[in-house]
């Protein structure tokens, strides 16, 4: 994700403050540079519905979303963002920039307004959501 342009909530926002702290001082001293921003890795996220902490695989009992729940994320795959990470080696183009991964054929959407779809319509409980905003947690019942 660019750190400069992510609205972010902790604990995700010390980790950008890092980064973004790293960015300006590469760009002050002048050492070339070209920064991939991939938004979210399908293979790291979309496995545990973006929990931090679990092994891949949906969490059973309760979801912490961040934010208002109405965010959207781009997933995508880590093949593409390698492929476009070796292309930008040898180009010009590249140098001095940010070079944002976002191809539309490799999109999918996590929204907690709308729930989780996998395998929640075949389970006989549900799952608890958690909603952070800004740091505070609100239950929504299922």
């Amino acid at each position: 994700m660019d750190v400069d342009r992510v609205h972010e909530v902790d604990p995700a926002k010390s980790m950008f403050e890092t980064k973004a702290k790293v960015r300006r001082m590469v760009e002050a001293k002048g050492i070339p540079y070209t920064s991939v921003s991939n938004n979210c890795m399908a293979g790291n996220f979309l496995p545990s519905l973006s929990q931090q902490g679990y092994p891949p695989c949906p969490p059973r009992d309760k979801v912490t979303i961040l934010g208002d729940g109405q965010s959207r994320a781009i997933f995508v795959s880590e093949e593409d963002v390698a492929v476009y990470t070796i292309k930008s080696v040898d180009d010009p183009r590249t140098l001095d920039k940010i070079l944002y991964v976002r191809p539309p054929a490799n999109i999918d959407l996590l929204n907690g307004g709308t729930g989780f779809p996998l395998g929640e319509e075949d389970r006989e409980d549900t799952r608890e959501d958690l909603c952070d905003r800004g740091g505070s947690h609100k239950q929504i019942e299922r």
